[in-house]
């Protein structure tokens, strides 16, 4: 079930890294297609899966600080943030929280926030070095690839 979850989340995220990379924009289609999809994989993980309804508690508790965490920091970038990325970055720690053991969830989203955000700096620079476009940095790719380091991490 793992394994299905992971490769709908990497073709979904490589849609949305490819098309914020050339538009600037994260279709809230996609996000929903991907929320409902993810959302299908939980409800089919309560019914089949014991531990899993054990501890949707914690994962809940987990996930909301999470969403505390990024409203703060959409909060102190002045709303500088996307819709379109905040929404994907909660997206991404939902994905995290229900697929990735109870005990690994902290940790990769620790490591998917931190990838993403040093991945987006990195991006500004080279924007600000090619001297390009400084209104708009394409932050899916930068949150994809903290959620593949997430994912890479939790399962080695």
């Amino acid at each position: 079930m793992v394994i299905i979850e992971i490769l709908i989340f990497l073709l979904f995220g490589i849609y949305i890294s490819i098309y914020d990379y050339f538009t600037h924009l994260i279709q809230n289609s996609v996000l929903i297609k991907l929320t409902a999809t993810i959302l299908i994989l939980v409800i089919i993980k309560l019914f089949t899966d014991p531990f899993f309804s054990e501890t949707a508690s914690e994962r809940i508790k987990v996930f909301l600080v999470i969403v505390f965490f990024y409203s703060f920091l959409t909060i102190l970038s002045k709303f500088k943030v996307g819709a379109g990325d905040f929404k994907y970055a909660l997206v991404i720690s939902f994905f995290l929280v229900v697929s990735l053991p109870l005990s690994k969830i902290v940790m990769a989203n620790q490591i998917a926030i931190i990838v993403a955000w040093s991945s987006a700096g990195l991006i500004a620079i080279g924007q600000w070095i090619f001297r390009r476009s400084q209104n708009a940095i394409p932050m899916a790719p930068a949150l994809f690839l903290g959620a593949i380091s997430a994912l890479s991490t939790a399962f080695y």
